[in-house]
Order: structure tokens, then sequence, then C-alpha cells
């Protein structure tokens, strides 16, 4: 294959963002796969077993990418998985190969990228020299999954590891989109990392509806102080724990928080809890915002009780010590969901029992936020687990 001319495509294709010529990234990148990769490894490696795909990190794996992800880390760009015998054999071929037969752009975006840039944005870019460093990163399911998740998934995976997985870095494992498979081994990855295994699915709920427990009637005893600042901050940390009851009782990893509000949106409760809490957060009174914060509780108590998983809980609210302070009876769900969590799993865990200082370790949404920490696993398995 020839490369185009550079000045041409500079003139005749410009590519910078812009709404008009944005293309989603998965729909991109499964076409720049079967037009321009999948033809050059048929005809360069034609027994070659492999798989390829565009999945782990950035918006448009999550398929919420738009015209204003086109700046970094958005454009040409595939991954190619091969065997851990394979790998050594043929990586580095594969990759001079592809530099060499790929065309200068695909679809008028250039197909050369500047990567490994000192502030992380890697972009596409027209080359002057007309070479082409393509954006396909030749690698094995094993190292994807220590390069996301921190750990050697070949071995046995506790649930000591279960627990210190970032959710970020779950959800970079298991979205996206697969172009072509020959390798079983990714897809049955994929699947074994779908969701927390039940233990770990019911602590993390038991840890919420705890922290919300012990928060929930802060709200209006920094009302009776007006400390409408307080009340505010303590309204919308509740609603934040809330919202990620929504994403677990519908077995979904959330993303972090600059896409955790879209990640949301996609859930089947949206609909109906979304003005709810948009009612809760824009309150002007206590009393409008305390008797919204009251249904949403019951409404996400009613999910967990249709899902089975632990005894019925009673739908109470209540008026704690009688001061006014209305919510919902959150102790309830703390108790069932702790009678379903057994002590098997707390030793493995090293935990004593749940209602033990040890349960402090639960407090990490903090951590598993920040979205440097997320993109670090390795650094929060350490701070985790020692």
């Amino acid at each position: 294959m020839t490369h185009h001319n550079i000045n041409t495509l500079q003139i005749n294709r410009p590519w910078k963002k812009s709404k008009k010529r944005f293309i989603p990234g998965l729909v991109l990148n499964d076409g720049y796969f079967h037009d321009l990769i999948k033809p050059i490894l048929s005809a360069c490696f034609p027994s070659l077993r492999y798989a390829a795909s565009r999945i782990g990190p950035c918006s448009d794996v999550l398929g919420i990418d738009t015209y204003i992800s086109m700046d970094h880390n958005w454009g040409p760009q595939a991954q190619i998985f091969l065997t851990e015998e394979d790998h050594p054999k043929y990586s580095d071929e594969i990759k001079r190969v592809l530099s060499e037969e790929i065309p200068q752009d695909y679809k008028g975006f250039p197909t050369n990228w500047l990567l490994n840039q000192p502030n992380g944005g890697n972009h596409p870019e027209f080359s002057p020299d007309g070479k082409v460093n393509p954006n396909v990163e030749v690698l094995t399911v094993r190292q994807f999954v220590k390069d996301n998740l921190g750990i050697d998934y070949t071995n046995p995976i506790t649930l000591r590891d279960w627990f210190a997985f970032s959710e970020q870095g779950l959800l970079h494992v298991v979205s996206g989109k697969i172009f072509h498979n020959d390798l079983p081994e990714l897809e049955e990855m994929r699947a074994y990392f779908s969701y927390y295994p039940q233990p770990i699915w019911l602590l993390k709920m038991y840890a919420f509806w705890n922290a919300i427990s012990e928060e929930q009637t802060f709200i209006g005893r920094c009302h009776h102080v007006q400390d409408e600042v307080g009340e505010r901050l303590i309204t919308a940390r509740i609603v934040n724990k809330l919202m990620k009851l929504c994403f677990y009782l519908e077995k979904k990893f959330h993303p972090y928080s600059k896409w955790f509000g879209t990640g949301f949106s996609k859930l089947n409760c949206a609909n109906d809890m979304k003005p709810i809490f948009q009612k809760i957060l824009k309150a002007n009174s206590y009393n409008q915002r305390s008797q919204a914060l009251c249904t949403a509780c019951l409404k996400i108590a009613e999910m967990h009780n249709a899902l089975n998983i632990t005894r019925p809980v009673p739908l109470e609210i209540v008026d704690y010590y009688q001061r006014g302070y209305k919510g919902l009876q959150t102790g309830n769900l703390v108790d069932v969901l702790a009678e379903a969590i057994n002590q098997d799993m707390l030793k493995e865990l090293g935990l004593s029992k749940l209602d033990s200082s040890d349960t402090r370790i639960l407090n990490i949404e903090p951590l598993l936020d920040d979205s440097n920490y997320a993109r670090n696993p390795t650094l929060l398995r350490k701070m985790l687990l020692g």
C-alpha cells in the first residue's frame, strides 16, 4: 500500500474536533479494524489466531464520547490480543507490518499517533515525513488485566482482591467492543469480571446503607442550627450513595465522577429515580428536601425487596428521637444484609465482625471515586490490602 500525500490530506481532510466530523469512537474503530487492519493481518499472518477490540479506558469505550473527546486519546486505534505463546513471536513483527502498511488516514483522521505525551494527551496527528506510528496495541489478555486491575488473573483471585478493585477499573475490563475473536480466553475473562461475586456485592450494599444510616439525621441537625451549606453537602453525599446503590441493585459497575451521572441515566431505574434526585438536590427548604429524600430511600428499599436477596425489609419512615428528623429506617436494611454475609467471607477479608471498628475499611468510596486512584490499581490495592 502506498501512503497518501500528507499535504493533500491536511488541506482536503481537516480532522480537528468538530460536531460535523465526529464519529462515535466504537463505530470509527470497528470500521478501522475491518477496513484496514484485518486485511493486512489476513495477508501477512494468515494462520494467526488473535482477537481485536477497543476495550479499556476512555469515554469512547463507554460509548459516551462526543466531539469534545476528539482532542486527546480519540481516533483510529485498536488492540490486538495474542496468546501467551504467540505474543513474543509475533508482536514486534505485527507492529512493524502495520506501521508500513496502514495508510496515513482513515475516514480523514490520521492513523499516525503521538504517543506517551508528557501530559497524557496522546492524539493522532499527520506525520510530516509520511510515516505512520499506529495506535494499535499488541498484548495478551493477562497483560491487559494486569494493566487495568493490577493483578495476575491467572492466579487465584480472592474476595480481598475483588474488594480492592476499583469500579472504574472493572468497567474498563467489561466495556467496549470486540471486533474479531479467535481467543475464547478474552470473552471468558470478560465474563469472569462481569460483576462482583455475591458476597462482595452484598458487602458493598451493606457498607452504603450503613453509611447512609449514620448521616441521614445530620441533615435535620444542620437545619436546626441554620447550617444550610452543611445540610446541602450531607444531602448530596447521601444522594451519591443512593445512586450507587441503584447501580448495585442493577448489577452495573458505576463510573468515576466525570461520567457518574451519565452512567446513572442509562440504568433501568433512572426514569423513576432521576426526577426524585433532582428534586432533592434543587430543594429550597428542609421539608422539601427531607420528603423527597424519604421517597428516594423508600423506592430503593422496594427495589432491594424485589430482588429477594435477603428477607424482606419493612418500609418504615421513622422520626429520629422524636426530633422531627424523618428518614427511612435504614437499620432494617443494614441488619438483613449483615445476616446474609457469612463469617467465612469476613474471615477472608480480614474482618472480625461487621459491627467492629474493622469495618472502617468499608468507607473507601472517596478512594474509588478518585480517577487518579482508579487509574493506578497497584497503588489502590497496596493502600487497601497492604
